[in-house]
């Protein structure tokens, strides 16, 4: 196809990024796959399911539930819609995390 830029599965982000790091660009999420230093590019994975560090704040996060990104928050992914970008869902295979707690667990890229 004579009109195809790329497969879409990957974009680019400015660093400094570690690799593994969940990262939002706008409302596109990712995991970089390798580090980058300020002033250097690297490339995070839209989709696949990650081992990442997830807080349930004000309720539980149950399997298929959403996990929004902060930024500012630490750890930046938890399951608070207000003021998040949507990063993925709790995959299917994941164990219930507590209110107010926080678990490393898998995490399915909404892609």
């Amino acid at each position: 196809m004579k009109n195809l830029v790329r497969n879409g599965a990957t974009f680019d982000v400015s660093g400094p990024v570690a690799s593994g790091d969940p990262v939002v660009v706008g409302q596109l999420s990712g995991v970089m796959s390798v580090s980058a230093a300020t002033g250097e590019t690297a490339v995070a994975e839209k989709t696949g399911v990650y081992s990442l560090s997830v807080e349930a704040s004000g309720a539980d996060l149950a399997a298929g539930g959403a996990v929004y990104h902060h930024a500012a928050a630490d750890p930046v992914l938890n399951n608070i819609e207000a003021g998040g970008v949507l990063f993925g869902y709790l995959d299917a295979t994941a164990s219930t995390i507590a209110d107010g707690a926080t678990e490393t667990t898998e995490v399915m890229l909404k892609g």
